[in-house]
């Protein structure tokens, strides 16, 4: 069960030998895809995703949106991925 610290930071820790921290994952919940869907959408009809992928200014805006909605540390490379 999560605590209520990885509840807020949306972060669940895996531990390995000696209970050292070994990865960090970011938990995502449906809501929060749908936060996301809806940003992304928004910002592609505004021209912001090119051939090479999203436009860092789109994935910007998402990752605020995350960030400020759920209370959470979101990066965009948790976006992007």
């Amino acid at each position: 069960m999560e605590s209520s610290n990885e509840k807020m930071t949306g972060k669940r820790k895996v531990l390995g030998k000696n209970n050292e921290e070994t990865k960090s994952y970011f938990t995502w919940n449906l809501e929060m895809e749908r936060v996301l869907a809806d940003a992304l959408r928004d910002k592609r009809n505004l021209g912001n995703k090119g051939d090479g992928g999203w436009k860092r200014s789109a994935l910007n805006v998402a990752t605020a949106m995350l960030s400020t909605s759920f209370n959470v540390n979101v990066t965009s490379s948790n976006v992007k991925n």
